[in-house]
């Protein structure tokens, strides 16, 4: 029988996740680097021409908040990166306007856009990159910080796995405070985590063909494969 990988994750995987093609043909342990928790109420909105997103937590939070939402304050349009998050609003029959890979591309989509004023649901460790570029270039940015990110600091045992999954910055971050990479893979979900390991962990990362969970375990896969 073939022996399977060990790949360390560093966020919980859902069930759908743990029974994909990817994770089956994988050694799977959990532990989480980060914890989220969701603002109980509603953020004050006002009228705007886009929301966008760049994490699917903010998607979740508007998801689980829709219903509560002055339908006179929902935008025609929605930006957003990630398949998940892509997902999530469609689900809410909103329209869905450019998936990009990472912040940067996002913003930089929008610029080109007849855009002028951009409501951005964050939470508090979300990276300046998105609202820097489209106030550079002139568009109105409202911020809403919809989740807290809470970085966890534990040791890990690395010796016993053969590669570590992000699919944060900020696991990336909890990690590096008490853990050192030796001789095991990086895998990451997007070109941000990229930098974040590369920066704090001084690896070369390899990354998800796509900004998501399913692409990423489906990258490791096919990584061990080979």
């Amino acid at each position: 029988m073939e022996q399977k990988a060990k790949i360390l994750f560093t966020r919980p995987l859902s069930k759908k996740h743990q029974a994909s093609p990817g994770a089956m043909g994988l050694d799977i342990a959990v532990e989480p680097f980060i914890k989220i928790t969701y603002e109980y109420d509603l953020v004050e909105l006002h009228e705007c021409d886009a929301w966008a997103f760049t994490s699917a937590n903010a998607a979740n939070y508007i998801s689980t908040h829709f219903d509560d939402i002055d339908k006179r304050l929902i935008p025609e349009k929605v930006f957003a990166i990630s398949p998940r998050s892509t997902e999530i609003i469609q689900q809410l029959n909103l329209q869905f306007q450019y998936a990009g890979t990472d912040a940067k591309s996002l913003a930089e989509h929008i610029l080109t856009t007849d855009m002028e004023r951009i409501a951005f649901f964050k939470g508090n460790l979300t990276q300046d990159t998105f609202t820097d570029i489209l106030t550079a270039g002139g568009i109105k940015v409202a911020e809403h910080q919809v989740y807290q990110t809470k970085i966890l600091h534990k040791v890990v045992n690395m010796n016993a796995f053969e590669g570590i999954a992000f699919a944060s910055p900020s696991a990336v971050q909890g990690f590096a405070q008490l853990n050192r990479i030796t001789d095991q893979e990086v895998f990451v979900i997007g070109n941000t985590t990229k930098a974040a390991a590369e920066r704090l962990l001084d690896v070369k990362p390899i990354v998800a063909a796509e900004p998501s969970i399913d692409d990423l375990l489906k990258t490791i896969y096919y990584y061990y494969k080979a």
